[in-house]
């Protein structure tokens, strides 16, 4: 039997992804114990928190985008799931465009995942993501929007602090870009 390797595994935007690295001095990469390959992101667990308000699970690496003589540039740090009784969310240590700081920010929201049976320890895999108004900043307004879906998310952790409950999509099944 094959150990899990505890880690989120995202491609962020394949579109995106694939446009930045077409460019003469387009950057795709991770840092800080990540790993970028095969048009993925690869970041280590780091720990995870349960509280009476949710659960969180830390992950190390930086997901580093970068093109157009540094116009273009996405610094995404300590990516989190957070788990709350009515939603998911992906935040990760980002720059607020309108205050230059690093802060963190709600990516994307996460759809419902169900606990995880004891033979998965600990792995959701694949997860709907849909950016928030923070993410569609961070990716770009002018080709992103709130709600538009990204890459899907995976993620695991020890099986030992599980995830609170299922929870709905807060966007549900009729939001805009779901079609």
């Amino acid at each position: 039997m094959t150990a899990v390797q505890f880690e989120l595994v995202w491609g962020v935007k394949e579109s995106l992804i694939r446009y930045v690295l077409q460019l003469g001095d387009g950057r795709v990469q991770a840092g800080a114990g990540g790993s970028f390959a095969d048009g993925v992101f690869r970041l280590p667990f780091r720990d995870q928190q349960v509280t009476d308000a949710g659960r969180t699970v830390a992950f190390d690496g930086t997901i580093l985008i970068e093109g157009h003589g540094g116009l273009l540039r996405i610094r995404l740090a300590e990516l989190r799931v957070e788990c709350a009784r009515d939603t998911v969310l992906l935040t990760a240590e980002t720059v607020d465009p309108s205050s230059e700081l690093m802060e963190r920010r709600p990516i994307a929201v996460l759809a419902a995942t169900p606990p995880p049976s004891p033979s998965e320890r600990g792995v959701w895999s694949p997860v709907e993501a849909r950016l928030t108004q923070a993410g569609a900043e961070t990716l770009g307004m002018l080709q992103y929007y709130p709600t538009q879906r990204v890459d899907d998310v995976s993620w695991s952790a020890p099986a030992e602090l599980q995830h609170p409950r299922p929870v709905p999509h807060p966007l549900g099944s009729a939001a805009p870009g779901s079609a």
